[in-house]
């Protein structure tokens, strides 16, 4: 008999448009960013979960609409600040819900931009090379995209690849000189835009423009491959083509299910409901709303920051569930464009950083200007990334002495408590996923007894640890591949077949 844990998990989404369109992307209510969420644990404490799950919604049951305790309780006009602006109810119920919250319980949450997937569409075929960074062309155009809502080039995305091309190359153009009005607000951008045009040759037509629900479902595979949970059940809250989706990924055990029959779907929603709501709400709150915006700084109302300690503890909760609680490389996970996501993230840590709300009322006033400068390094950070073809630290670090890079390999911060590789006097193979240098030294994370493991590579490898990164950053990724290291003369030496 085995002793192995077996694990429910439970899916549900948001913002989803089964048929992205124009009509679709110009509506009042469109939100980039498709969100899903999973909730899972141990089989054995589904029991006592689903207890407290129906106490805390028998509180709030003059709440429910058709005997459902559903996310659209929670209006998005309570938001408009932020927790701050909400009223003493909902405080109340999302404070309750929260506390359901803790180690047994794993979270997962996915977001990917529509528009991104738009953008990949237009220029499927295209790969990165040494000549041309494609995750960087299509971060920035969906950036601009997002960010400006450019109607014709909106349009054109939908008329043709060739109209589309001469839409965007115009937009461009307008805002290269617009953005000339504050060159040192914008040079970054000025330069991010030449930077598009001089790579815009040409682009294949779109395929589809049916949503496809794989880039959310294969983070949450990922995440279950890092915290090595093979044993497992997925329920999926009633949508086929997303069942479809995660068989064809290669889930075991998926099913569909009825949020009314099922307490964890309810769960599910909950989460992926509030997170939503609150991601919109900060994406409205730094939207340009005129011409005139756009060359100026964008900061969030002070209002945002005007906390109670009760709301103040409220932020610190979530930060909890979506930071802390099991955390690991992929819990929180977005396409190339994720600056709505890393801007969520970045608030609720920079307001977890106060012990109190005195501590941020001291000092109200400058509390935009503060997080906006966490918020523009934070996407710095990402923008890094997306030319690095090998990222190290993810958004959602929050331990002070490791991480797990991308590969699901232990990383220290101090890089000298890192185990260093040994093959002893013979030769041994490895399935190496990922080399990197980092503070002087050689990485390899790679494949040992089941188990991925980050290893310090001797010293006699950094010059060819440096020159793969080199290739990876031109767009030349040989990994994951098999790696011989093989003592010789005391040292090691590797081929990677």
């Amino acid at each position: 008999m085995s002793n192995m844990k077996h694990f429910n998990f439970y899916y549900d989404e948001t913002e989803h448009s089964r048929k992205i369109n124009h009509q679709t992307v110009s509506a009042s209510n469109y939100h980039d960013d498709f969100i899903a969420a999973a909730v899972g644990w141990d089989k054995l404490d589904e029991d006592d979960i689903e207890e407290k799950f129906h106490i805390f919604e028998e509180k709030y049951s003059r709440r429910m609409t058709g005997n459902e305790l559903k996310s659209t309780t929670i209006k998005p006009s309570q938001l408009k600040y932020g927790f701050a602006s909400l009223n003493k109810s909902t405080a109340a119920l999302m404070n309750d819900f929260f506390d359901l919250f803790d180690e047994r319980v794993l979270v997962h949450l996915s977001t990917f931009s529509k528009t991104e997937y738009i953008v990949r569409q237009v220029f499927t075929g295209y790969e990165n090379s040494p000549f041309i960074d494609m995750d960087l062309l299509k971060y920035s155009i969906t950036k601009a995209i997002v960010t400006y809502r450019p109607k014709e080039v909106i349009q054109s995305l939908y008329a043709g690849p060739e109209e589309f091309l001469e839409s965007l190359k115009d937009f461009l153009r307008s805002k290269i000189d617009a953005d000339k009005v504050n060159i040192e607000l914008k040079n970054r951008e000025i330069e991010q835009f030449r930077y598009i045009l001089l790579l815009l040759k040409d682009v294949e037509p779109i395929k589809t423009l049916d949503w496809n629900y794989d880039s959310t479902l294969a983070t949450l595979k990922a995440f279950l491959q890092e915290k090595s949970i093979s044993e497992y059940s997925l329920v999926i809250d009633r949508e086929a083509r997303t069942a479809a989706s995660a068989r064809n990924l290669g889930f075991k055990h998926v099913s569909e299910g009825n949020s009314k029959e099922l307490f964890a779907l309810r769960m599910a929603d909950l989460l992926a409901g509030i997170t939503t709501k609150l991601m919109k709400a900060l994406a409205k709150a730094l939207a340009y709303r005129s011409a005139a915006d756009e060359v100026r700084k964008n900061l969030l109302d002070v209002g945002w920051f005007d906390l109670t300690e009760e709301r103040l503890a409220l932020y610190k909760k979530l930060h909890r569930i979506v930071m802390q609680y099991n955390n690991a490389w992929y819990k929180v996970s977005s396409g190339i464009y994720s600056d709505n996501l890393i801007c969520f993230i970045t608030f609720l840590s920079f307001v977890d950083k106060f012990t109190s709300s005195s501590n941020i009322k001291g000092s109200l006033q400058m509390m935009p200007e503060h997080f906006n400068s966490a918020t523009c390094a934070a996407l710095e950070r990402h923008f890094t990334t997306v030319r690095n073809k090998l990222p190290v630290i993810p958004i959602n670090s929050n331990n002070s002495e490791y991480f797990f890079n991308q590969r699901g390999g232990k990383e220290y911060f101090d890089v000298s408590r890192q185990p260093c590789l040994e093959v002893g006097e013979c030769a041994r193979t490895y399935n190496v996923l990922a080399v990197g240098v980092r503070n002087g030294k050689a990485l390899a994370t790679l494949e040992e007894d089941n188990k991925v493991v980050c290893y310090v590579l001797p010293n006699r490898l950094y010059s060819w640890a440096e020159s793969l990164v080199g290739l990876a950053n031109s767009g030349v990724n040989l990994f994951p591949e098999k790696v011989t290291f093989t003592p010789i003369n005391g040292e090691l030496a590797a081929y990677i077949h």
